[in-house]
């Protein structure tokens, strides 16, 4: 309760003189599949918003080290990866969920790509979810499609997330990213 520092690292960052919300959904993310090129699941809709928002949140507001983005699926990191590679997105950091246990971060971004298929849908699912999202400090954004709300443990958040921030003014805006055309 005394370390100012620990505070101010888990404090709600401002933008235009107004606080993030501490957990944001994006719902634009897409289908997931099977890459044989990955060798797993993977959704590149989601791949591209969450591109989009981490080369707009290093434009404006963060470092590399203050940014993880988690993923449950080896594929879908390996993807992430290969569109990372260039100028400052290379630096940011890119984990699945189970090797991320213990890190934190100021901001993370977590795109489950399947949260309505079983893996994430039983305990252990729930407990990844939790491990995933509790790695931010101070922001978490979440790449989610309609299915991924079937997940009981996002949609409640989903739900409670819109209810207390998604309001009139729109708080999440610098989260909510324009995607380039395809």
């Amino acid at each position: 309760m005394r370390d100012t520092r620990w505070h101010q690292e888990r404090s709600p960052w401002f933008v235009n003189g107004r606080p993030v919300p501490p957990i944001l959904f994006d719902d634009r993310a897409g289908d997931h599949g099977w890459s044989a090129k990955y060798n797993g699941w993977i959704r590149y809709g989601s791949a591209k918003i969450v591109q989009a928002l981490v080369s707009e949140l290093l434009g404006s507001y963060a470092e590399p080290h203050e940014i993880l983005v988690l993923t449950p699926f080896r594929a879908q990191r390996a993807l992430i990866r290969a569109m990372f590679k260039h100028d400052s997105l290379r630096a940011v950091r890119i984990s699945t969920v189970h090797r991320a246990q213990g890190t934190e971060c100021s901001i993370v971004v977590f795109d489950p790509v399947n949260a309505g298929g079983t893996f994430l849908n039983c305990d252990d699912g729930k407990r990844l979810i939790n491990v995933a999202l509790s790695r931010a400090k101070a922001h978490a954004a979440v790449v989610v499609n309609r299915t991924d709300l079937n997940n009981r443990w996002l949609r409640e958040m989903h739900a409670r997330a819109r209810e207390r921030w998604h309001t009139a003014s729109d708080f999440a805006k610098p989260f909510r990213v324009g995607m380039p055309a395809s």
